[in-house]
């Protein structure tokens, strides 16, 4: 079954966010795991939201006896990295993406590009730049992505990092 993306406001994903969190609270795990995989089918492309999302639905399967014991998916670690970086925690980020680029069947040029915001985050440039030219060889429409991610920013005065985002040929 194919999910098609909520054309609702951005504010309605904050407000089914805060529902779940309630219901948490109120200790009716069920109906909040429902409501947070209700907010991962609609709104995808809200990283932050749907990390947490995840997090969340984890406290619950542990409170409905429904963990799972087995090793943390790659995907899992990917959207603790992004918690983490967003919560400005750089070096657990790092951690955990180190930790999902050994994973299987995860895309390893999102993973490097997502390593590489926290490297540059934490003055790594030259890591972060290593990180940003395999994702980029692997999927070079990120090159434009970079070019437009505050994350990147600090490393706007890079030489190496200006060549890497210059527009191509294939773009102009």
């Amino acid at each position: 079954m194919r999910v098609e993306k909520s054309t609702q406001p951005d504010a309605d994903v904050y407000r089914l966010y805060e529902k779940a969190l309630r219901l948490i609270h109120n200790k009716e795990y069920q109906k909040a795991r429902d409501a947070f995989q209700h907010i991962k089918e609609h709104f995808p492309d809200e990283l932050e939201v749907v990390s947490k999302a995840n997090e969340y639905m984890k406290v619950c399967d542990r409170r409905l006896g429904l963990a799972n014991e087995s090793p943390v998916s790659g995907n899992e670690l990917i959207d603790q990295g992004v918690m983490y970086h967003n919560a400005g925690d750089h070096r657990k980020a790092v951690a955990c993406y180190s930790q999902a680029l050994e994973q299987p069947g995860t895309d390893k040029a999102v993973i490097q590009y997502a390593l590489a915001a926290s490297e540059a985050a934490q003055g790594e440039t030259a890591k972060a730049i290593e990180n940003l030219k395999k994702a980029i060889r692997t999927r070079p429409e990120l090159r434009f992505t970079v070019r437009n991610d505050p994350d990147f920013q600090a490393l706007n005065e890079n030489l190496e990092f200006k060549e890497l985002i210059k527009p191509q040929k294939s773009e102009v």
